[in-house]
């Protein structure tokens, strides 16, 4: 297994370059967020549109340059759907521990969806998986720091977006469960796809199943529609947390509401 992920680095990069640079480039969607934010189901939901990959989680981040990880995108789009699709969206939350995080990104080639959901509400999603997917976010200060840290990376990636061609798409998950329809005819819109109405149902991936892990892999995603009881969610930013985290919330709080709310 070692020597086969060696082998995949050292192709990865000049075969990106290749397909980066002498094919017709596909659109990059990626959807930035914390771990049980939504992330599975609005992928899940946009996927329904004809010209939109429906992929598994790639773990893309492992790579800091932008052909290798178009050679990943790539890759993942012949092992899994068709090269026929023009969009490739991709999700990949940021877990803790993890360095560097979304800075390896090449925000040019991108079109960024930064999903947010409330902390209050993430952590009680967290609570209800498997022990052993969440032992390092059982603990309340271990994951509202991890919850801050993500997104005030995402917000330090602004600077940035301000000189690349497309500007970030800013959505809450309340927003999504609350009327799917909506909005994902404005994502479709804003990505270029020729789907032209919102969806609030999906069909079940054929070529791999979600699973935790990986994917979202609960029961509620089975359902294949966005649940009516997922409507009734966390509204405060409450959060039982030291100080310094909770001053940190509540700046951020105010930057969401001043662009999202």
């Amino acid at each position: 297994m070692k020597i086969k992920s060696t082998i995949f680095r050292l192709v990865s990069r000049p075969i990106g370059f290749f397909l980066f640079t002498f094919f017709k480039k596909k659109k990059i969607v990626l959807i930035f967020s914390t771990i049980r934010s939504g992330s599975t189901l609005l992928k899940a939901l946009l996927s329904e549109a004809s010209d939109v990959s429906k992929l598994p989680e790639i773990n893309f981040l492992r790579y800091n340059n932008k052909y290798s990880q178009y050679f990943l995108f790539m890759y993942a789009l012949w092992r899994y759907d068709s090269f026929e699709k023009s969009i490739i969206l991709i999700k990949r939350p940021v877990g803790i521990g993890f360095k560097g995080g979304y800075n390896k990104i090449d925000m040019d080639n991108i079109i960024p969806i930064f999903l947010i959901r409330n902390p209050m509400a993430t952590y009680d999603s967290i609570m209800r998986m498997p022990t052993e997917y969440t032992k390092y976010y059982r603990d309340k200060e271990a994951f509202i720091t991890y919850w801050l840290s993500t997104y005030e990376q995402l917000i330090s990636l602004f600077p940035r977006l301000r000189y690349c061609k497309n500007n970030p798409i800013l959505l809450r998950y309340e927003d999504l469960v609350a009327d799917p329809v909506k909005v994902t005819k404005k994502i479709f819109d804003r990505v270029g796809s020729h789907q032209k109405s919102g969806v609030h149902t999906y069909s079940f991936p054929k070529k791999w199943e979600w699973k935790w892990g990986t994917d979202d892999g609960g029961e509620v995603i089975k359902s294949g529609k966005v649940e009516s009881k997922l409507r009734n969610n966390f509204t405060g930013y409450d959060f039982d947390t030291n100080q310094l985290n909770r001053d940190r919330i509540n700046n951020l709080s105010k930057y969401f509401k001043e662009i999202l709310y």
